[in-house]
């Protein structure tokens, strides 16, 4: 259900832009709303760059800090020897 009315690189028109804006964190918000209302507890953005010096990654956290949520730090781990049977059931 997650949409974004993201893609404003485009657009030169600064008022057009910050309608765009707008409608992105609405959306973002529906979303929310919707999965809080099925039972969910928790909503991803998916990604954060931290301590990024990117302009464009810098403008995306401070998209997602606005809604004052939690920064949870996760890892994906494939321990050895189950990517080690991966490689090797691909291989065949």
């Amino acid at each position: 259900l997650n949409t974004s009315a993201s893609k404003t690189v485009d657009i030169e028109d600064k008022k057009e832009r910050a309608l765009l804006g707008r409608l992105n964190r609405f959306l973002h918000y529906q979303s929310m709303v919707h999965f809080k209302n099925l039972g969910y507890e928790k909503y991803d953005f998916g990604g954060y760059a931290l301590e990024s010096r990117d302009p464009d990654m810098q403008s995306i956290n401070k998209f997602k800090d606005s809604f004052k949520g939690e920064l949870v730090e996760e890892y994906t781990y494939t321990p050895f020897p189950l990517y080690l049977a991966k490689r090797i059931l691909n291989k065949g």
